[in-house]
């Protein structure tokens, strides 16, 4: 989300933040929690996906989801594992 509101700036370092397209179809992120949010580069002829967060709660009057960012909870979670 670029910019980023300045009411919310002072979380972007914990947060992944995006605001959902007013015309697009989806009409709310109930139930999404908890799913994974993607990055896509294209790269030449070639896509990369990676994940970058896990979506967490939104703002629905703003369409604005939040997500708690995979470099906060994979660390965590590969030491559980290990």
């Amino acid at each position: 989300m670029n910019p980023v509101p300045s009411d919310l700036a002072p979380i972007t370092n914990l947060w992944f933040i995006g605001q959902l397209n007013q015309s697009a179809p989806l009409k709310s992120a109930v139930g999404l929690s908890g799913g994974p949010i993607i990055e896509i580069a294209r790269l030449g002829n070639e896509f990369n996906f990676r994940m970058i967060a896990l979506q967490s709660w939104w703002l629905d009057q703003r369409r604005i989801v939040f997500g708690c960012l995979a470099s906060t909870f994979l660390p965590l979670v590969l030491e559980e594992i290990k």
